[in-house]
Order: structure tokens, then C-alpha cells, then sequence
């Protein structure tokens, strides 16, 4: 079995009884993260608030899933690698030992080895990711001044915290120039915390104005960096008497 989508796996977890809904109206400030953080601790299903209150006190039009990868029989249940169903953590660690051995494989000794290695092959290929012209992802699509991310059911989760906070996003960040990304110091992509800036408030994230200049300052001098580099290569390439002129 495979999940076509996030809603395949709610539909699930809510069969098998690891997921509950909220209908009731629940606030992005504070109360959604002492519902999930008891849940965590008593091993709770994972939780649909279906009408969230964002922390302007409006009603948000996009549910909130919640402690989805609570327990280890979801997170098992959630990886579905060969088609197999599976719910426990010995299961799991199965899959984690592949994938430890695909980092580091080691080359058959002979022929036998060789063709016990082809299931795995299978299964490697069936990882690969599919390339679609379209996806309900892309549904709905906000460009320019659409932007905005206090449209979306974020959570404060702790008093007087700099908040509403995205918990572990993937940020990519690319560097200037056509090199690398990860060039420049930054990384490539990582898992962070990043506090949401609302449109027309006060932006107090930044502080220090010294340490936004010295960011700017390392982007610089890298950009700097690497065009000389550019000009040096190109001039290397070149024939010695056009070089000289």
C-alpha cells in the first residue's frame, strides 16, 4: 500500500482510530499547543482542528493537523516503503537499516550477491519521486501582495515568546552568483524555527542592526569572491597572447 496524499493517510489513521477531530472553535495563541502537548504525553491520537482562531481572533478557513508523528506506530504507519504496511517500531528500524546500508553500500562479491541485491534495486527505484504537469497543490496559488502567512492557522505556543513561530520548515537558501548555494556559509537546507512577520506590524525580530549588516556584509564579499574568481578562470583559459594584450 502507498498514500496517494496527506488526506489518504488522515483517512487511516482516523479508520484505525489514531485520529480524532475538533470541531469546535480552538485558538492558534496558546490553546492548541496545551491540547497537542497533552496528547504528546499520553501517547494521544493525532488531532484535525478543523475551525482554528488565528491570533487576530478570526476564524481561519485551513484546518490545523497536529501531532501527526506523536507516537512510533504513526511515524510507522506513515512509511509505507515496498508497499508494506507497517506499525511498530521493529518494523520501522527495518527501514532504517536499509537506508542506512543505501549510504554506505557495499559492492557484491560475486554473482550471488549480485542478484540478492535486486529486490532492493526494485525497491530503490519505486522511491524515485514522479514528476507531474499538475497537483491539487497547486490549486491555489498566492503571488505579490497575496502573500500573506497570517492567513495560515500558525501557533503561538508559548507565553511571551516572539511569536507565531513555524516549527521545523525546510528552508533552502541560495547564495549569490551561479555557485552553490551552501557557499556562502548558510546552510543548503536545514530545519529551523522561523517567526512569522505580519504585513504592516512592527518588525522586532531584527534587533541588532549590526548583525543584519554583517550578513550583508559576508553576502558581499563572497559575491565579490566569486566574480574575481570568475574573471581569473576565464583569463586562465585563454591563449597567453590574448591574454598579454
Amino acid at each position: 500500500m502507498a498514500y496517494r496524499s496527506l488526506r489518504d493517510f488522515i483517512e487511516r489513521l482516523e479508520a484505525a482510530g489514531e485520529l480524532v477531530r475538533v470541531t469546535e472553535p480552538v485558538s492558534t495563541v496558546l490553546e492548541m499547543t496545551e491540547i497537542c502537548a497533552r496528547l504528546v504525553a499520553n501517547g494521544g491520537p493525532a488531532v484535525l482542528f478543523e475551525r482554528p482562531i488565528r491570533a487576530d481572533g478570526e476564524p481561519s478557513t485551513i484546518p490545523c493537523l497536529a501531532n501527526l508523528f506523536g507516537t512510533v506506530k504513526r511515524v510507522a504507519m506513515g512509511v509505507t516503503l515496498g508497499g508494506t504496511e507497517r506499525t511498530t517500531a521493529g518494523e520501522l528500524r527495518e527501514v532504517g537499516e536499509l537506508l542506512a546500508f543505501l549510504r554506505q553500500p557495499e559492492p557484491p562479491r560475486g554473482m550471488k550477491d549480485a542478484l540478492e541485491l535486486l529486490p532492493l534495486a526494485r525497491t530503490v527505484m519505486s522511491m524515485r519521486p514522479k514528476t507531474v504537469k499538475s497537483a491539487p497543490v497547486q490549486e491555489i496559488v498566492w503571488t505579490g501582495d497575496q502573500i500573506d502567512l497570517s492567513k495560515l492557522p500558525i501557533q503561538t505556543c508559548w507565553p511571551g515568546e516572539p511569536a507565531p513561530l513555524i516549527t521545523w520548515p525546510l528552508v533552502v537558501t541560495k547564495g549569490p552568483g551561479e555557485a552553490r548555494e551552501t557557499d556562502i556559509g548558510f546552510t543548503g537546507g536545514g530545519n529551523n524555527t522561523h517567526q512569522v512577520y505580519v504585513a504592516g506590524l512592527p518588525d522586532h525580530r531584527l534587533k541588532d542592526q549590526n548583525i543584519v549588516d554583517h550578513l550583508v556584509e559576508l553576502v558581499e564579499k563572497k559575491a565579490a569572491e566569486l566574480e574575481a574568481k570568475k574573471k581569473a578562470d576565464e583569463m586562465a583559459a585563454m591563449p597567453a597572447e590574448a591574454a598579454a594584450s
